[in-house]
């Protein structure tokens, strides 16, 4: 059974489809992308035949599922959000650890473990934002959101600079990794270089600029495959660049 508070959702948002009118139901989209070649009549035939069944059989519907939902299901939901209450949720739990996390650490000894990695990390950074002139960690991020020196100017230079980033991870990605091995199978290879081994997985592929289309009918630059030229001088394309700071972006490698 689903938590309570996830179930009292869905019954709200079943009812407003049920309260819609036929025109305005997420079901009448089609009615405004018919293909051009398409007669006007038989156009009307369809919206008039379309309209009728939302009318007449999908609003019902909807409206008894959210009573349904609202009056029964929803009562019987869970009052807790985590698996662990679900029946053995304390087993369930432990073994999500071992799943996601590959430890048999306590989740309580987890949480405390991330805690102290995030004050170290807030620390570092109050640091570093104290040489910037900036006393707390909100104005420092406030100022680093709003400088416009510190966003990309065009979407060539933020792949650029993720590139760079990536191209430094692989140089120093533990070779054993590479190999399918277990980590640091291969350490002593590097030694004397003088630099860091970094651990872990990369992307098999290198990334690509694409163009994908937005609600407006333009295109946004993203990274992932398929790599499409930007056509130049199209003010209805946008780039992700316009909108990032230099090196905050969220990367999401593909593969």
């Amino acid at each position: 059974m689903e938590p309570r508070y996830l179930l009292d959702k869905v019954a709200v948002q079943a009812q407003e489809i049920a309260s819609s009118t036929p025109e305005k139901s997420p079901f009448a989209l089609p009615l405004a992308h018919f293909p051009a070649e398409m007669g006007a009549a038989e156009q009307q035939t369809i919206r008039n035949e379309l309209l009728a069944t939302i009318a007449q059989n999908v609003l019902p519907a909807y409206a008894r599922f959210a009573a349904f939902v609202h009056d029964t299901y929803a009562p019987a939901g869970r009052t807790e959000a985590g698996i662990w209450a679900l029946p053995n949720g304390e087993a369930l739990y432990r073994n999500a650890i071992r799943e996601h996390v590959q430890t048999t650490m306590d989740a309580n000894a987890i949480f405390d473990e991330g805690m102290r990695e995030v004050h170290a990390i807030e620390t570092q950074m109050l640091a570093l934002a104290k040489t910037q002139g900036y006393e707390d960690l909100p104005g420092f991020h406030a100022h680093i959101q709003s400088d416009p020196k510190l966003r990309a100017t065009s979407a060539e230079q933020l792949l650029g600079l993720y590139q760079r980033y990536e191209d430094q991870a692989r140089s120093k990605q533990d070779p054993s990794a590479l190999l399918g091995l277990p980590g640091g199978a291969l350490d002593g290879l590097d030694e004397g270089s003088g630099d860091p081994v970094l651990a872990g997985h990369l992307p098999r592929r290198p990334r690509h600029r694409r163009t994908f289309e937005t609600e407006k009918g333009g295109g946004e630059q993203r990274e992932g495959q398929d790599h499409q030229e930007q056509p130049k001088g199209d003010s209805g394309r946008h780039h992700a660049a316009d909108h990032a700071p230099i090196g905050l972006q969220r990367f999401q490698p593909d593969g």
